[in-house]
C-alpha cells in the first residue's frame, strides 16, 4: 500500500498532466474513462442506487393502495401489517437488494467488459422474476391476511386476472431488455480497447519512464 506521501505525489502528477492536456486531449479523456473501470463511478453509483430503492419503495406502496380499491381508511394499519417479516411488502422490498448491490457492482466496470454485461444480463434476469413474482402476490393479498380486498370494495377475481395480465406482459418487457447489455458490449467493445490501450500507453509508460529515471 502507498504511503500519504506517496498518494499525494501522485495526486500532485495528475493535476501537472491535466494542465499539459489541451482540450482536444481532455475530451477524449473524459470519453475513454466511461469505458473504464472507475472506482469514483461506483462510489456516485451508490447515490443512484438509493434513489432507486426509494422508487422500489414508491412503487410497491402504489401497488398496495390499488390492492385497496375505494377505501384507504385502513391503509396506514395494512401497510404496518405487510411490513412484517414475511409477509408482501417486507418480502418485495428485501427480495430487490440483490438487484440493487448487482446494479452498483456493475457501475465499477466500464462499459464494453465482460464483468459489466454479465452482471447486466444477471440483473435483468433476476428483475424479471422479481417483478412477476410481486405483481402475481399483488394479486392474492388477500391470503396475506390483510384485508383490504376481504372488505368486498374490490373484485378479487377481476384484480387476480389483471395482475396476472399485468406481471406476465412485464415481464416480457424485462425479459428483452436482456438485449440492451449485450448491444451496449457488442457496441462498445472496440471503444473498450481502444481506452484500455490509451490507459497503459498514458499511465504505465510514464510509471516506467520514472523506474528508468530512477535507475540512472
Amino acid at each position: 500500500m502507498r504511503s500519504r506521501e506517496e498518494r499525494k505525489a501522485a495526486r500532485e502528477k495528475e493535476k501537472e498532466r491535466k494542465k499539459g492536456l489541451d482540450s482536444f486531449d481532455r475530451g477524449k479523456e473524459k470519453e475513454y474513462k466511461k469505458y473504464l473501470n472507475s472506482k469514483s463511478r461506483f462510489v456516485k453509483g451508490i447515490v443512484y442506487s438509493v434513489i432507486e430503492y426509494i422508487l422500489v419503495i414508491v412503487f410497491v406502496l402504489a401497488i398496495v393502495a390499488y390492492t385497496q380499491g375505494d377505501d384507504m381508511s385502513h391503509f396506514q394499519d395494512d401497510v404496518i401489517e405487510m411490513l412484517k417479516p414475511g409477509n408482501f411488502i417486507f418480502t418485495a422490498l428485501v427480495s430487490f437488494l440483490p438487484i440493487i448491490i448487482l446494479g452498483n457492482i456493475s457501475t465499477y466496470f466500464g462499459i464494453g467488459t465482460v464483468p459489466k454485461m454479465a452482471i447486466g444480463i444477471i440483473r435483468c434476469l433476476i428483475l424479471v422474476v422479481w417483478i412477476y413474482v410481486v405483481l402475481i402476490a399483488a394479486g392474492n393479498i388477500d391470503l396475506m391476511e390483510v384485508t383490504g380486498l376481504s372488505r368486498g370494495n374490490t373484485g378479487l377475481d377481476g384484480l387476480t386476472i389483471g395482475m396476472d395480465g399485468l406481471a406476465r406482459f412485464a415481464a416480457f418487457i424485462l425479459m428483452v431488455s436482456i438485449l440492451i447489455p449485450i448491444g451496449e458490449f457488442a457496441g462498445a467493445r472496440k471503444k473498450h480497447k481502444e481506452a484500455l490501450a490509451w490507459y497503459n500507453a498514458t499511465y504505465k509508460n510514464e510509471d516506467s519512464d520514472e523506474k528508468e529515471t530512477a535507475e540512472d
